[in-house]
């Protein structure tokens, strides 16, 4: 059971952090993706590379309407689509969560052995900086591959690791 959650966590890290990655890239040329979710992300299955698929509602940031990429936004995406490779669901059940920034991690991953508590913590604590009710106390794009939950230990998921979770299925 642990070993399939910290592969879970593994995998759901190397692949989140392909997802910053493009997310990035796509703002330093000019383009805002608008609509990241886990539909809109391919994964392949062998080397565990990423894709952003499905630009349609996207737009190019061009500075009479937007001086950089609406940053809060995409961090908000960002952490629900985390939320949802990690825990299986959508982080809030209704509205007035969502207002008051309330989610709750299920069971079937908050609970375990205690080397995997440290994990979870610090994940938890990454999804919360990015959901934040208010925008402005979200963490930034950039602040995101700094935060110690990603940049902490290896995000590489090995061979024999990668049959038991495949995220973005």
């Amino acid at each position: 059971y642990v070993s399939i959650l910290s592969t879970c966590m593994k995998k759901a890290k190397n692949a989140f952090h392909q997802i910053v990655k493009a997310v990035i890239h796509c703002h330093s040329r000019k383009v805002f993706h608008n609509d990241i979710k886990p539909y809109n992300i391919m994964y392949h299955e062998i080397t565990g590379h990423i894709k952003l698929i499905d630009f349609s509602y996207g737009d190019m940031l061009q500075e009479e309407f937007y001086t950089q990429a609406p940053e809060p936004f995409t961090v908000w995406t960002l952490g629900i689509t985390l939320f949802e490779m990690i825990c299986g669901r959508m982080p809030f059940k209704n509205k007035m969560e969502i207002v008051e920034g309330k989610f709750s991690v299920t069971s079937d991953i908050s609970q375990g052995e205690q080397q995997f508590s440290e994990k979870l913590f610090k994940c938890r604590n990454f999804i919360e900086r990015c959901l934040c009710s208010h925008p402005s106390d979200r963490i930034t794009v950039e602040g995101i591959l700094k935060h110690p939950w990603l940049c902490r230990g290896s995000n590489k998921v090995s061979d024999k690791e990668q049959h038991y979770f495949h995220p973005l299925k």
